[in-house]
C-alpha cells in the first residue's frame, strides 16, 4: 500500500531478537550444545506415579563410543517435562529412574535449566528411585531437569547450561543500535557522492548554451544555376562480386558497369 511505512525489521515482533520466542530458541540451542544427553536420540519414556495427566516427560541418556568416557562435571541422566493442563495448578509429579550404571544417591536435587528456583528430588520408595518434580503455575510449560552439580548459569541468559563445555559468548544486540544512521554509513555515503556528482556535472555544464531554430513558415530553396548551356550530367555505376573458396582453390570474380 502507498504511503504505509513498515518498522524496521528488528522491531518486527517475530524478528526482534528480544521477543521470548527467541530467546527460548537461542536458549534451547546452548543447552544442547552444553549438555551432552541432549545431543543425542537416547529417549527413554519417563514412567509416571503421580502427577498431571496433561504432562509429556521423557528420560535424556548421553550416547558414548567405545572407550570414550562421560566428563566428570556432565550429567548422566536429564528430565524433559512439557506441560500443557486447562488450568494453573501445583501439584507434583513422581517419575521412576531408569536404571543407569551410575544411580543418583537419595536426596540428590536435580534443578530446571529454564528456573533455577525450581528443584526436584531423588528419593527411594520400594527398590525405586524416583525424581520429585515439583509443579508450576504455568498452563503451558517447558523444563529441562539436571543434577544439581553439573549445570552452571549461562553468561548470556537467564538460564543454566551443563559443566564442562566452553561455550561461544554470543555478541550483544540492540535494535535501537540497528536502527541508528551509523551502520548504513556505507549506504548514506554512496548517496552522498552521487548526489554531489551530479550537482557537480550541473555546475560545470552551467554556462553551456543551447541554440534553438524554430521554422514558422515554409521557404523555397535557391538552386545555383550558373551561365551558358546546361549540361546533362552522365553516371556511370560500377558493381562487382567476388566469391572464393579457398578449400578448394577457387576464386570466381564478377564485374559489371551501367552507364
Amino acid at each position: 500500500m502507498q504511503g504505509a511505512n513498515g518498522p524496521h525489521w528488528c522491531e518486527d515482533p517475530m524478528l526482534d531478537r528480544n521477543n521470548p520466542l527467541y530467546k527460548m530458541t537461542r536458549a534451547l540451542i546452548r543447552m544442547r550444545k552444553a549438555c551432552f544427553p541432549l545431543q543425542t536420540a537416547a529417549d527413554l519414556p519417563a514412567k509416571a506415579i503421580d502427577g498431571v495427566d496433561q504432562e509429556l516427560a521423557y528420560w535424556k541418556l548421553p550416547v558414548l563410543e567405545e572407550n570414550e568416557t562421560l566428563p566428570e562435571e556432565q550429567p548422566r541422566i536429564m528430565l524433559v517435562v512439557l506441560r500443557m493442563v486447562d488450568t494453573p495448578n501445583l501439584e507434583y509429579s513422581k517419575y521412576v529412574f531408569p536404571e543407569i550404571p551410575e544411580a543418583y544417591a537419595e536426596g540428590q536435587a536435580f534443578v530446571d535449566l529454564f528456573d533455577g528456583t525450581r528443584l526436584a528430588v531423588v528419593y527411594k520408595d520400594e527398590n525405586r528411585t524416583i525424581l520429585l518434580v515439583p509443579g508450576n503455575l504455568a498452563t503451558s510449560h517447558v523444563a529441562i531437569f539436571a543434577p544439581l552439580g553439573s549445570i552452571t548459569a549461562d553468561s548470556v541468559g537467564d538460564w543454566s547450561v551443563c559443566k564442562g563445555v566452553s561455550l561461544q559468548k554470543l555478541e550483544e544486540y540492540s535494535c535501537a543500535a540497528q536502527s541508528s544512521w551509523f551502520p548504513m554509513w556505507g549506504t548514506l555515503s554512496t548517496s552522498i557522492i552521487w548526489i554531489l556528482a551530479v550537482v557537480l556535472i550541473l555546475a560545470v555544464n552551467s554556462r553551456t548554451s543551447i541554440y534553438l531554430s524554430v521554422v514558422m513558415e515554409p521557404t523555397c530553396p535557391s538552386i545555383c544555376q550558373p551561365a551558358g548551356l546546361r549540361v546533362e550530367p552522365r553516371h556511370i555505376l560500377v558493381a562487382a562480386i567476388e566469391h572464393t573458396i579457398p578449400e578448394r582453390n577457387v576464386k570466381v570474380g564478377t564485374v559489371g558497369m551501367l552507364v
